[in-house]
């Protein structure tokens, strides 16, 4: 439930430190997407506690702020996801099915892999 941020220590050393962010919206998410979209993270469904069941939520982080905000809703509750951006867009893709976040709205993503198993999510000559 919380963001911790690895950073530039503030001494001339040239080592790094854990720093902890703002609480997460909700409490502690498992099983969730996440990806950076306009400079901002993006978290992406996954299981919410304290009961454990698959949430449509998305929240964004925004560094600037130090907190946390509302998204637009998956299309579908869902977990165990994927996710990856390509020229602005983000691609979501999970058990339920796969999606892309474009001219802000969700619109399915037809085809993918009939059988999924998480496990990670990139851009390859994007």
């Amino acid at each position: 439930d919380k963001l911790q941020v690895l950073e530039p220590a503030a001494d001339p050393s040239g080592g790094y430190v854990w720093t902890v962010k703002a609480d997460l919206r909700g409490g502690t998410r498992h099983g969730a997407a996440s990806a950076v979209v306009d400079g901002r993270i993006w978290l992406i469904g996954g299981c919410a506690a304290p009961d454990g069941w698959a949430t449509d939520a998305v929240d964004i982080y925004d560094a600037d702020a130090d907190a946390w905000r509302a998204g637009p809703a998956l299309p579908a509750v869902d977990s165990n996801l994927v996710a990856a951006t390509l020229d602005g867009d983000l691609y979501v893709h999970g058990p339920q099915g796969a999606w892309a976040y474009r001219n802000a709205s969700w619109t399915a993503v037809p085809g993918g892999p009939e059988r999924f198993c998480p496990a990670c999510a990139t851009v390859l000559l994007g």
